[in-house]
Formats: C-alpha cells, structure tokens, sequence
C-alpha cells in the first residue's frame, strides 16, 4: 500500500479547518501523512493545527512566515515523502472515500496523473464542475492528441479542458515535485495552472475520471467576488503568462498552447477586472 501525502496550505482559515481536517482523517484510505502548512495566520489556525496535529500521528505541522500559496505548497511537498501527493486547500473538504477512489485509478491505470471532478458550494448551494475532455485512460500518445489541444482551452469563455486547479488531482510524486518547485513564489494568478497544465504536459499516463469527491468552497469575500480593479492585477497576469508559456515551450509547440493561454489570460482579465460604468466586478 502506498503512501499518500495529503498537502493543506494554510492561512487565516480557522472557521473552515476542523471540518477540512476532519474530512481527511476520516478517509477509507488510512496510510496518508497529512501536511499541514500555516503560511504565517493572524488567526487561530496554527492553534487548530496543533491540536489536530497532537491527535494523530499522521499530521505534521509546518509553521512559516507569510509567502503566499506557491510558497505554501512548496513546503508542504518538499517535507512530504509520499508515493503520491494530494492538495486540499483548507477551506474545502473530502467525501470519505475520496483519496481511495483516486488510488484506484492509480493503481489501476498505473497513472502518474489521476483528475477528477468536484462540487462547488456557494451559500449552501452545490454544483458539479466537471472536465470536458472525456474520461478515460490516456497514454502518452492519447495525451498528445485527445488533452494538450484544448486543456486550458476547450473553445468556450473561460472554459477549460481539464479545470486548472492543483487540488482534485492526484500525482505521482516524481511528477510534480520539481515542477512545483520551480514555480515562482511571486506567481499569484493561475498558481494552481502553473502547475497542472506543466505536470500533464510532461506526464507518460493520465486518467480522467468521473470522481467527485472534493467539496470546493466558493467564499463571498473571495477574489474573484471582490469589487475593484487590483492595480497589481495586469502585471500578476503577464507574469502568470510569461511563466506558463516558457514552460510549455508556447510558442513552438504543436498543441497550440500559445493562443489557448492568450484565451485563457483574456477572460482572466476581465474576470478580475471591473466592468466599466457597471460599478461591480465581472464574474
């Protein structure tokens, strides 16, 4: 049986971290370390974590100055010793049989990559957000042909191939453990597809499942529901830009990553952006 290091980044989240850790201690799939990363709280989430961490010895707790969530994760997957890693952001929360549903797939498909789907939850209402590229078992050469032309972009507004988050997502260790290292921590926008759309354009197999195990928490105060244009905002986007086209060789590839990524950036903007004489912002 495997070892499955499950990565929870961490800051200011202490009203949503008992049900988000209590989810995954609860799992069916015991042999897990779970990492539980305090990017610097000014609440009582490192105090939460303690406790957690004294009632199991599965938890370890890291506690580090405030550097962002590329910075988060980075630490949470350099101490983890993991065959597999699963992210988990702490405001979310797992189905009990989340982690060996994605084993499964793992094992089954000897699968560097296994992506499932999730449920959003905003205000007590549930929507599941699933991938368009069907589901299924793909090889290095199904990868290439059937994933990388519409994985960041399927041809719909801001619509997506395979859903850009890091989280739902279970990866052979040797997958991602440079490319997550190699992410800059200054990478604010799209830090979750900085490393997805890297780790499936390097992997040799990847299934794509029907799963829904991952209850993903859409917050009223969160940035995409925030008013305002942030000022930081377009140089956030080209440096996002910048980085995943280099590492996706963009501009040369075959997979026509270049315009997917100018596709994807475009409805970023004006996502985050407000929308002019409307007063509020997009999305």
């Amino acid at each position: 049986m495997d070892l499955i290091s499950i990565v929870v980044p961490i800051y200011n989240l202490d009203a949503y971290l008992y049900q988000c850790v209590s989810s995954i201690l609860q799992q069916t799939y015991k042999h897990l370390e779970i990492i539980l990363v305090d990017d610097g709280s000014t609440d009582n989430a490192i105090e939460i974590c303690e406790l957690f961490r004294k009632s199991d010895s599965r938890i370890q707790v890291i506690a580090k100055p405030n550097g962002g969530l590329v910075s988060a994760r980075k630490a949470g997957l350099a101490a983890s010793k993991g065959d597999y890693v699963y992210y988990v952001d702490g405001d979310d929360w797992l189905d009990p049989d989340c982690i060996e549903q994605y084993y499964h797939y793992a094992k089954k498909d000897d699968a560097d990559i296994v992506i499932g789907n999730y449920r959003r939850e905003f205000l007590g209402n549930f929507v599941t957000m699933r991938n368009t590229v069907p589901p299924g078992f793909y090889g290095r050469e199904a990868i290439e042909k059937s994933i990388l032309p519409t994985m960041i972009f399927d041809g719909n507004f801001f619509n997506h191939g395979i859903k850009t988050y890091s989280w739902g997502k279970l990866y052979r260790r040797k997958i991602v453990a440079q490319l997550q290292a190699d992410v800059p921590n200054e990478v604010m926008i799209a830090e979750d597809a900085a490393l997805v759309y890297p780790a499936i354009y390097q992997a040799d197999s990847v299934s794509i499942t029907d799963i829904v195990g991952c209850n993903y928490r859409q917050r009223p105060n969160s940035i995409l529901k925030s008013t305002g244009l942030d000022p930081a905002g377009p140089g956030r986007i080209a440096s996002a830009f910048s980085y995943l086209s280099s590492t996706l060789n963009a501009r040369t590839s075959t997979y026509n990553f270049l315009n997917q990524l100018q596709a994807y950036f475009a409805a970023t903007m004006i996502i985050r952006g407000r929308v002019p004489g409307s007063g509020v912002a997009a999305g």
